[in-house]
């Protein structure tokens, strides 16, 4: 992957209102370096961080010290006043706050710029002919396809008709089925079983509408997956916006399950089949989703947590450890068979 900068100056070429963005960066050297993007959550030094709710201004305001290493806030200029009075004091004053309107739309396509995912397909090679960085005993079948800078380990076994993007890195002992397909800067670890027409990496659902339709949101991050893992068949996992979709150790699931950008599971977990996670959220170590569970964006599942078939979660809902819920929307299983059972009884009394 090649290293990928701008200027302050050179933003200018990617928004539709130039002179916004001159006004709101007027005070700010024009040489000044952006590194790439980051989250609030997981900041990078030199790297501009978008903020566009309240809720992540919080979380800006959390990182204290290490504000001055971030090499700029892109912000929703009906935020910006908040945002200034909140980090008066904290930030350097070199450091770029961007506040325009339209923030987003920028956003967006320096997501496109900052990508370092950028296939060239015309690379693409069969294993036979790819310069792949193989371990000892790896067994490549045929019609296996492979991008730049694949790296796998000792005693992969590629079973056919797979393809391999580029600058994925697979450990050791790791068994890809037939048709499994790995997009470009996954990382899968040791002993990790995929089965048959898996997707790995796709791109997250994410669209902005604008005057002039939806808008496509670039996903520019990627996939890891820990030790130990078994994903069942047709399973479709999509890479994050900016950082990681995360699978961590001993993660077991089941077939045609969904997850979606920006989600992390934690070890252990277990998914049975046809369950959908959406949109970032976190389900934490050893959880349990029965069949066809439907997982809102943003929800939180603490460690234990046990969610039973057909359930649904709902947006940002967070649901403390060790808790057992069914129903949609979802609610302790004893509450659940209460409200049932006095439900049968007056539907038997009439």
């Amino acid at each position: 992957m090649n290293s990928i900068t701008l200027t302050l100056a050179e933003l200018s070429t990617f928004v539709t209102a130039p002179d916004d963005l001159k006004q709101a960066v007027r005070s700010y050297a024009k040489d000044h370096r952006f590194l790439g993007l980051c989250t609030v959550e997981h900041p990078h030094k030199g790297h501009l961080v978008f903020i566009e709710q309240t809720e992540k201004l919080e979380k800006l305001l959390a990182l204290k010290d290490r504000l001055s290493d971030l090499g700029g806030v892109l912000v929703e200029k009906k935020l910006s006043q908040q945002l200034s009075q909140q980090l008066s004091g904290l930030l350097p004053p070199h450091l770029p706050i961007i506040a325009i309107a339209n923030a987003k739309e920028l956003f967006i396509n320096l997501l496109a710029y900052f990508n370092p995912y950028k296939e060239d397909y015309k690379k693409w090679l069969s294993s036979s002919q790819a310069k792949l960085k193989l371990g000892q005993r790896v067994h490549i079948a045929p019609y296996v396809t492979c991008g730049e800078n694949v790296h796998c380990g000792d005693d992969v076994v590629m079973m056919g008709h797979n393809v391999i993007g580029s600058d994925v890195q697979i450990g050791s002992r790791v068994k890809l089925y037939p048709g499994v397909i790995i997009h470009a800067g996954t990382i899968i670890g040791d002993d990790t079983i995929i089965h048959a027409g898996s997707i790995i990496g796709s791109d997250g659902f994410g669209y902005h509408p604008t005057s002039k339709g939806l808008l496509k949101i670039p996903q520019i991050g990627h996939v890891v997956v820990g030790m130990k893992v078994e994903i069942g068949s047709n399973v479709t996992i999509d890479r994050g916006t900016l950082d990681a979709t995360r699978l961590e150790d001993h993660v077991k699931i089941d077939n045609l399950v969904q997850i979606a950008h920006n989600v992390t599971i934690g070890a252990g977990t277990i998914i049975i089949a046809q369950a959908g996670i959406a949109g970032s959220s976190t389900l934490g170590r050893q959880v349990v989703l029965a069949g066809q569970v439907g997982v809102a964006d943003h929800a939180v599942l603490e460690d234990g947590v046990q969610i039973g078939a057909q359930a649904g979660v709902m947006p940002n809902q967070v649901i403390p450890a060790g808790a057992k819920l069914v129903g949609s929307p979802c609610i302790p299983y004893k509450e659940f068979f209460r409200r049932e059972a006095l439900l049968r009884k007056r539907l038997l009394s009439k």
